[in-house]
């Protein structure tokens, strides 16, 4: 039958990371003291290296960085809701023709299809003309 597997402490695998990372002797002469495999003792030597950061952080009760957002990105998606916010106080229940007349297509910051999208308003509906109409929306010259 196959071998159990060993659990360590918390306390062990501590020692032996710290060991390793002095470098007072080489890993493999670590792991065939505390009988464990070398590419073990690697394991938890990266392990420590990797959380000794946090450690500091979370004295200082700074989160780990993923779980802090990022206060510029927070920042740009409320001036992003902001002006969609203004542009729906301003164009807030009206008929498909008057909301075909809101739509800004030099708008700085929101394009066509997010006005249209912001009016419930297809773009299909925007940019094509019934027949016989002036074409200034789409650009046309008014010829077939």
């Amino acid at each position: 039958m196959g071998q159990n597997r060993r659990i360590y402490a918390a306390e062990i695998k501590s020692k032996v990371a710290m060991e390793a990372i002095r470098g007072d002797e080489t890993i493999n002469n670590i792991a065939k003291k505390e009988e464990i495999h070398p590419n073990q003792v690697s394991i938890w030597k990266m392990e420590l290296i990797k959380g000794a950061r946090d450690i500091f952080d979370r004295k200082r009760g700074k989160k780990p960085a993923s779980e802090e957002p990022d206060r510029e990105e927070l920042l740009k998606t409320i001036g992003q809701l902001n002006i969609e916010n203004d542009f729906l106080k301003k164009n807030l229940a009206c008929s498909v023709e008057q909301k075909k007349m809101l739509i800004n297509p030099e708008h700085s910051t929101l394009s066509v299809s997010r006005q249209c999208e912001l009016l419930a308003l297809s773009r299909s509906t925007y940019y094509v003309q019934p027949a016989g109409g002036n074409f200034a929306k789409s650009g046309g010259d008014g010829q077939a």
